[in-house]
């Protein structure tokens, strides 16, 4: 476990307060206001927390380690209090090791229980040998589509497991994680949320950034090949590497991607030219420019101009940038990138949608 990962509850709490005027319209009055509430609500003696679990006091022997936990979103601890019924709170959960209480679940409810002034919070709690409990609860409680945690808390808990259980490091979900985030650290991409990278305190450190956990965990599926995938980010990085705030677009991603796979499915990948990537986004620049994420956006409403079906982004993506290059390849050329069968986009016919007109350049070949 690394140690800067770990705060307690009263360093969340002060940061909740630091945050929540920043990112909560009204927080003080919104805030004060909850307080007032709950002040008349107690004046009921019926009032009171749940009895009959442990109260564990607020001190720094409360914590939450971010190796597992989602982010504090400081908007829900505000709503939490403003609609404060103390007989309804239900405990937290924590595995308590070496002496301090790790909470797995009810951090936001731990939150609002300390900015509301009451000095304990009402829990559950385990003692048990395995070292990563509380990655393993987490994912447990936010995986099963009852209180389903986003896939990039996911994949934060994966890594704790790979980081502090040399056991855990066979299970495929865990060194799956580990080999995407080996892979994007090699690569110099933060593997982060849009709302992270926003955050100057809590982004990462490098100049490009990738917000689809999801495509980065399909991409690996798709292909198979970390070593692909790391020239498919490089790739983009070079060709596409000035995107606004330094994202590397998901679309431009996962049509690469596609491309590798279907190569793949029907065992071509050797004929793939050994800088097929790199022709691949040269031709994109020349025919489509070079703004990604227009590129991305506007390639959606020319898929339903040509197709009339929901968005398929591998496939869309991949015939896009197959068309783009067949368009400006000179005729000796013989590299045709792989491609669903009877699948186009109307690049090569020029049937283009007004959306993406300003994307296109009918590219006369070399």
């Amino acid at each position: 476990m690394t140690d800067n990962k770990v705060k307690t509850l009263n360093q969340v709490v002060a940061e909740f307060y630091k945050d929540g005027e920043d990112e909560v319209a009204n927080f003080k009055t919104r805030i004060q206001t909850a307080k007032d509430r709950l002040q008349d609500l107690q004046k009921d003696q019926q009032m009171i927390l749940p009895q009959g679990i442990t109260q564990v006091e607020i001190n720094d022997d409360l914590c939450f380690n971010y190796s597992v936990q989602r982010d504090l979103r400081p908007s829900h601890v505000v709503r939490i209090c403003e609609k404060f019924d103390p007989r309804v709170v239900r405990p937290a959960s924590a595995v308590k090791r070496d002496g301090k209480y790790y909470l797995f679940d009810g951090q936001h409810t731990s939150v609002a229980l300390a900015v509301l002034g009451y000095k304990a919070v009402p829990m559950t709690w385990v003692e048990t040998d395995a070292k990563a409990f509380d990655a393993i609860a987490f994912e447990i409680l936010n995986d099963t589509g009852i209180l389903r945690a986003g896939t990039e808390e996911i994949h934060r808990g994966l890594l704790h497991r790979w980081h502090t259980d040399e056991n855990d490091r066979m299970q495929p979900r865990v060194k799956t994680a580990y080999t995407v985030d080996t892979l994007f650290k090699k690569c110099l991409i933060d593997l982060e949320p849009k709302r992270v990278r926003k955050s100057p305190g809590k982004c990462g450190p490098n100049k490009h950034y990738f917000s689809h956990f999801d495509y980065a965990y399909k991409g690996l599926d798709m292909t198979g090949n970390a070593e692909i995938l790391e020239q498919v980010l490089n790739g983009i990085k070079t060709h596409y590497g000035d995107e606004d705030g330094g994202e590397i677009n998901q679309g431009i991603y996962i049509g690469l991607v596609k491309m590798f796979a279907l190569a793949k499915e029907d065992g071509s990948t050797k004929f793939l030219p050994k800088d097929w990537i790199d022709r691949i986004l040269s031709a994109l620049i020349k025919v489509c420019g070079r703004n990604a994420q227009g590129i991305h956006s506007a390639s959606k409403k020319q898929w339903q101009h040509t197709r009339g079906t929901s968005w398929d982004a591998p496939v869309a993506m991949s015939t896009l940038m197959r068309e783009a290059y067949l368009l400006q390849a000179p005729e000796e050329d013989q590299f045709n990138p792989p491609h669903e069968p009877k699948v186009n986009m109307g690049l090569m016919n020029n049937d283009i949608c007004i959306e993406f007109k300003p994307f296109f350049k009918n590219v006369a070949k070399i």
